[in-house]
C-alpha cells in the first residue's frame, strides 16, 4: 500500500526580522486553513466509476470509518449528475438520482 501524505510540510525559521517573521505567520495560517480542507487525502476518498441509476436509490460504500460530511461528483458520462443524499453511516453513503433517461456514471470525492 503507497503512504498517503495527510498532511502537507511547512518549515518555520525564527529570523529575527519582522517582516520575514510575519511573512512565515501567514502562510503558516494558510497552510493550516489548506490542511483542514476536506480536499486532504486523510479527510476523503475518491470511488472511481459509481453507475446511479434513475430514479432509484444507490448506496456507495465508502470505507471513511465516520459518517461523511458530503460527496462530491466529478468527471460524468452518459447524463448530468442530479442526485441528493438520503442516508449516511460510518461505512456507506445512499444517493438518490433524479428521473432521467440514462444512468449516469461519475467518479465521487466522498469527505
Amino acid at each position: 500500500m503507497a503512504l498517503v501524505r495527510t498532511k502537507t510540510p511547512l518549515r518555520r525559521e525564527f529570523t529575527g526580522d519582522r517582516q520575514i517573521d510575519g511573512a512565515q505567520d501567514h502562510a503558516a495560517d494558510a497552510h493550516r486553513v489548506l490542511n483542514a480542507t476536506p480536499f486532504t487525502p486523510s479527510r476523503g476518498v475518491k470511488l472511481l466509476a459509481k453507475t446511479l441509476a434513475s430514479g432509484k436509490e444507490t448506496v456507495l460504500v465508502h470505507g471513511l470509518g465516520r459518517i461523511p460530511n458530503g460527496c462530491i461528483p466529478y468527471n460524468p458520462t452518459k447524463a448530468a449528475c442530479r442526485f441528493y443524499i438520503t442516508a449516511k453511516t460510518t461505512t456507506t453513503i445512499t444517493l438518490f438520482q433524479e428521473n432521467g433517461f440514462v444512468d449516469p456514471i461519475a467518479d465521487f470525492w466522498v469527505f
